[in-house]
């Protein structure tokens, strides 16, 4: 059970996490932080949005996916619905979250409920201060506040543009800072993860996908919103 509680967290937090990546591009941008810096602008405006949302994750020598439509309104309302396959059996989950930060996640697994509560300020604010960065975690929300958290972690790089979803995309990888690599708290995270790479749409500026690479760049986890 503690393990099932472990995967339900981490599950909804990733969501949330993915929640809170929402980037922008253009034709103009070249450099990674140009894309931030019109990342940030870009995104100022978007004040709702809903997504099908899809993650593939590589974990405990087997593969796991999740499958499932969520719907985001700032400062901090979150609903999402996903499949969930748990225990030898498709399960389902339902996350909601409202302005006060507390989420609620309902997991469905055959003929058994279990509904856990997490204050997601508290959870994010241990994990950002473990990971030493300086955030407001629900501010996190905000996604024109999104790369406050990633330049705090990662050093951002251009590479070769691809298409997804019908749309240009900017990619960019990012390596860990000096600061991660040395900081104790993290020590596991960055044992497994080598490097990160984002898809970001030129047209509508959001992150639509996110993946996690080993040192060997084998894909760990990837997470996909289709806006």
């Amino acid at each position: 059970m503690r393990c099932l509680h472990r995967i339900s967290a981490t599950l909804a937090t990733s969501v949330l996490l993915i929640a809170l990546a929402t980037v922008a591009g253009a034709q103009g941008p070249k450099t990674a932080q140009e894309i931030m810096d019109f990342s940030t602008a870009k995104s100022a405006g978007y004040k709702t949005w809903s997504a099908d949302y899809s993650q593939r994750m590589n974990m405990l020598g087997g593969q796991m996916s999740v499958d499932g439509q969520m719907i985001q309104k700032l400062p901090h309302k979150l609903w999402m619905y996903a499949n969930v396959p748990m225990m030898g059996q498709q399960s389902k989950m339902t996350i909601v979250m409202g302005d006060d930060g507390i989420l609620w996640e309902v997991m469905d697994i055959g003929a058994q409920r279990q509904i856990i509560k997490m204050d997601m300020s508290k959870v994010m604010s241990n994990a950002a201060s473990q990971a030493g960065l300086k955030i407001n975690p629900l501010d996190q929300m905000d996604p024109s506040k999104q790369w406050e958290n990633s330049k705090q972690l990662f050093d951002f790089t251009t590479t070769n543009p691809q298409e997804l979803d019908g749309q240009p995309m900017f990619v960019m990888e990012g390596v860990w800072k000096q600061a991660a690599l040395t900081n104790q708290q993290m020590a596991m995270i960055v044992g497994m993860v080598g490097k990160s790479r984002v898809f970001i749409g030129q047209h509508d500026g959001f992150l639509h996908r996110m993946e996690q690479l080993d040192r060997k760049s084998t894909r760990l986890n990837s997470s996909h919103l289709v806006i």
